[in-house]
């Protein structure tokens, strides 16, 4: 028998396995982060596992990705990812989202799974991702890495609760040049290795009921030195998510960015500047495509975007504080 090592065991047994089997489970990244999570949650016999990326193999990736190989490079990961999960257990559905993950398809998207495990590489999707775990009740697994250090954080939010919500921590997205990514500053390969390995340990405890870090809590990871340590944060009654005035409440709230310059990963398809170009024809707009529009406020473009969404445009988005640097 295929699980017969962890039936054995107290805490899954043969019911627990029926719930791994019963369980969907969405990926965001198919990368470092992901490859793991990927692959641990098919051999432990997850039933349906979503995979969410959009973007494709590459030699530079390899070091880290374990889920790919060199005649892979140049593939789409969501589809080299699912044929290689398919070869290791036919038994799990994999259910391939070749597309980037966005304020237009991200609520839908959410609501097919039971868990969502983020292993994306920018701030702004990891909120995005968050914000919309909250808004539609869901459970996340989230982690993050920086050279040989990495940071784990677990969300339930299926439940009513006075725990904090990652907003409390960081009520703004910082700019993704806060922290650099792999390609600036570098990674060990195996550091999302590690990480992915204990986000997926987390995902598993979830399905089966077991206790899982708890929420306001960051595990701190350093493979360097070996140490790690837990960092507490408390709720915010000012938190612009779960706080007593929430401002966040749909997917395009949650794109509260301060900054233009924090606009990164083809998040938009296009983004449109009011002070440049003042009229807007909707009939010009594509359904398919995410629309940003900024001026210099955000007053107008905050007005442009209401009435565009009233016309059934909810594709349209405004930059909250408006773009004052020129």
């Amino acid at each position: 028998m295929r699980y017969e090592r962890q039936v054995i065991l107290s805490e899954v047994g043969s019911k627990g396995q029926q719930r791994l089997a019963n369980a969907r489970v969405l990926v965001v990244g198919a990368g470092g982060l992901g490859s793991p999570v990927l692959q641990y949650l098919v051999a432990t016999g997850v039933g349906t596992i979503g995979i969410c990326d959009n973007d494709r193999v590459s030699e530079s990736n390899l070091h880290r990705q374990i889920l790919f190989n060199e005649s892979q490079i140049g593939s789409p990961k969501a589809l080299a990812a699912r044929d290689n999960l398919l070869n290791m257990n036919s038994e799990c559905n994999t259910v391939i989202h070749n597309f980037s993950f966005s304020p237009a398809n991200g609520s839908q998207l959410i609501q097919e799974y039971d868990i969502v495990v983020d292993c994306t590489d920018n701030f702004q999707t990891k909120f995005l991702i968050h914000d919309l775990c909250y808004l539609t009740k869901k459970k996340l697994v989230q982690a993050s890495i920086y050279q040989f250090e990495g940071q784990l954080q677990v969300f339930d939010y299926t439940k009513i609760s006075d725990k904090p919500c990652l907003r409390c921590l960081w009520p703004q997205v910082p700019s993704n040049n806060y922290i650099g990514n792999c390609a600036e500053a570098g990674v060990l390969g195996v550091t999302p290795g590690v990480l992915g390995t204990i986000q997926c340990n987390e995902v598993i405890k979830m399905i089966l009921n077991l206790e899982n870090i708890p929420q306001g809590v960051s595990l701190n990871i350093d493979l360097k030195t070996m140490t790690n340590r837990k960092i507490k944060w408390p709720r915010q009654e000012e938190c612009p998510l779960c706080g007593t005035h929430a401002q966040i409440k749909t997917a395009n709230d949650s794109l509260i960015l301060e900054k233009f310059e924090v606009i990164e990963k083809n998040i938009f398809s296009e983004i449109i500047d009011l002070r440049q170009k003042p009229e807007v024809d909707p009939s010009m707009l594509d359904d398919t495509k995410d629309y940003l529009f900024i001026c210099h406020k955000g007053i107008r473009s905050y007005k442009l975007v209401k009435k565009l969404r009233d016309m059934g445009l909810t594709n349209t988005y405004s930059l909250h504080g408006g773009d004052n640097v020129n």
